[in-house]
């Protein structure tokens, strides 16, 4: 079983070329005062094709194609295509819909939806998951916010 937290850190991996890290909730802890009392940095936990130059040049490889597909999911022809149209910030997102059965029984299934941006250097990782949420880019309205209000903020700050 995968929770969104788990995703998350994979998700991150396929745009950071492959270094999966610790996942954290917290990463410091201020005082009312605003004085650092606890810092933590992120820990590198293993890198595709780690030690291996040939395995590495491959992960680069297959990177470069799953996230090239990952921008077709959001294009005209993409999976999530009606939900990011005529968005200002569509050709700013790779992403990938994912639709998991949940039973046999009258039950819909899960939704899940993934996303980074910026598409070309990545800063943040997305994931939407719904359960019992039909399809997969029915996940995507929350997560298309989060990017949107992201985006805005850092356009705000770059001026």
């Amino acid at each position: 079983m995968l929770t969104p937290a788990a995703v998350s850190r994979y998700v991150a991996a396929l745009g950071n070329g492959g270094k999966v890290y610790n996942l954290m909730i917290v990463d410091s802890i201020t005082s009312p005062e605003g004085d650092i009392i606890s810092q933590r940095s992120p820990v590198l936990l293993h890198e595709f094709g780690e030690g291996d130059p040939v395995r590495q040049a491959q992960v680069e490889e297959y990177l470069s194609y799953i996230l090239a597909g990952m921008e077709g999911v959001v294009d005209e022809s993409g999976t999530a295509a009606k939900y990011f149209r005529n968005w200002d910030y569509r050709n700013d997102v790779c992403a990938k819909t994912g639709t998991a059965e949940v039973t046999t029984i009258d039950l819909e299934n899960n939704a899940w939806f993934v996303a980074l941006t910026p598409r070309q250097e990545p800063e943040i990782a997305i994931v939407s998951f719904i359960p019992n949420g039909l399809a997969g880019a029915q996940a995507t309205r929350a997560a298309r916010d989060f990017i949107g209000f992201y985006l805005d903020e850092k356009a705000k700050t770059n001026e």
